[in-house]
């Protein structure tokens, strides 16, 4: 079970095709299931800086230094949840919720390590 009172690290990778997965080796489901898509994929390609891997520490309380993603909708058709971070959309798929223990939080708190 996750703690969810402390920080999380994931590590995201980019192939040479250009698509954004998430690294979790234990995941049960498809490779398809863990690519970045709807926003989230471009705000990865920023946050890298040209580098094809990110690790972000995450955490749902916030922090000096820290960007912020604030869930607007959950999207219960296809899973997941609409996220800001500015007046940027970002779409957050099912996965997020296994990573975050069985929830879509509200707020999630990140900065590249």
């Amino acid at each position: 079970m996750i703690d969810l009172r402390k920080n999380l690290n994931l590590k995201f990778k980019q192939e040479k095709s250009g698509k954004w997965y998430i690294v979790l080796p234990e995941w049960p489901g498809s490779k398809s299931d863990l690519e970045m898509v709807a926003g989230a994929d471009t705000l990865l390609t920023e946050e890298a800086k040209g580098s094809d891997t990110v690790v972000l520490t995450i955490c749902l309380s916030k922090k000096a230094g820290y960007k912020h993603l604030t869930k607007i909708s959950n999207t219960p058709l296809i899973g997941g949840a609409l996220y800001f971070i500015g007046l940027k959309p970002v779409w957050l798929c099912k996965v997020t919720k296994t990573v975050f223990g069985g929830k879509l939080p509200q707020d999630i708190y990140f900065k590249v390590l």
